[in-house]
């Protein structure tokens, strides 16, 4: 097949650092960001350091109204509640052909796959992680790997097509249950959520005790949705199966929290990130999720519910960042 022309939306700290690496490794794609000075420094040349050491490469960066079609690879790397605007943005510019894969760290799929076809869509979770230090300089903070897959669970050409795309990127494996893999990612992020709401690092979160209680709360309450939701949950991190553990959230907490701590030990939590950084939260579409997808399947989530009801105070600052959101947490659940 031939190589698709790659349009990346959103040049932040996943798909700046996305494009550098495809750039690197002869691929030349276009990435969409709205931010003018982050993006004319990404013109210039993209300041990447972290984990896997520094380099400065120049990218083919443009406003939105400068996209042109067709499109046939697209990366989505913009925030949850952005996902809809741009996919009607770019759906006049999209053919039969076209792929949408989204790097994004809740599960949209569903909803891209609604406005643009499942034929059309392909799963992804992001197992590494990255940080904008300013305009036109990105970081990343830990190793990981791609997993691709499409909804229906099918492989095809063009998926292992993509998979290969990716791996210039970081390692990519392609499953046949994507939605397993969204879902124990969702699994991590909402446990990292308590850590937000004490404006930590994962590190400091998984130190405290009383931290680690409420996270083994919020993480029963994804097992027991996805449970319902009859999703059969994947490696975390590559590391460990919880489904196989389903029944013991203490130590799918523990280990989940270990895990966590080697990996993103030093991050601040996304949410925290966005609120220093003055952008929206995606709370509610992390464990807003959760609780979504709770009320759905008829399973109650107090905890996840509660939490993201605590992150949309402190975003409009009527509550604090502190240890004391996490006594009213285990408070809920009665610890």
């Amino acid at each position: 097949m031939a190589e698709p022309r790659i349009t990346i939306i959103g040049g932040g700290a996943i798909g700046g650092i996305s494009a550098a690496w495809l750039v690197r490794r002869g691929f030349n794609p276009t990435v969409l960001e709205t931010w003018p000075e982050h993006r004319q420094m990404m013109i210039a040349g993209l300041e990447v350091s972290g984990c896997r050491g520094s380099f400065n490469v120049p990218l083919n960066v443009i406003e939105p109204r400068a996209l042109k079609g067709p499109l046939e690879l697209v990366f989505l790397a913009v925030k949850s509640m952005h996902t809809e605007s741009v996919l009607r943005h770019i759906l006049p510019l999209m053919t039969k052909a076209s792929t949408v894969v989204s790097l994004q760290n809740s599960i949209n799929e569903d909803l891209i796959a609604d406005l643009v076809g499942q034929e059309r869509t392909v799963g992804c979770i992001v197992g590494w992680g990255a940080i904008t230090e300013g305009p036109g300089q990105l970081s990343q903070a830990s190793p990981g790997e791609f997993v691709i897959g499409r909804l229906n669970g099918q492989r095809d050409e063009k998926l292992e097509q993509i998979g290969k795309i990716m791996g210039n990127v970081a390692e990519t494996f392609v499953t046949d249950n994507i939605y397993g893999f969204l879902w124990a990612k969702l699994l991590a992020n909402c446990a990292i959520s308590v850590g937000a709401l004490q404006g930590k690092t994962v590190a400091e979160m998984v130190a405290s005790p009383e931290a680690c209680r409420a996270v083994g709360g919020v993480v029963g309450e994804v097992l027991a949705v996805a449970a319902e939701t009859g999703i059969t949950l994947e490696t975390v991190k590559m590391q460990f199966k919880p489904e196989f553990y389903r029944e013991q959230k203490d130590f799918i907490a523990e280990s989940l929290l270990n895990i966590l701590r080697e990996t993103h030990g030093a991050i601040l939590p996304t949410a925290y990130q966005d609120y220093l950084q003055n952008r929206p939260l995606e709370t509610d579409f992390i464990n807003g999720y959760v609780v979504k997808k709770g009320y759905e399947v008829g399973i109650k989530t107090p905890l996840n519910t509660l939490l993201v009801a605590m992150m949309r105070e402190i975003e409009v600052g009527q509550r604090s960042f502190g240890f004391e959101n996490i006594i009213e947490l285990n408070k809920k659940q009665g610890t």
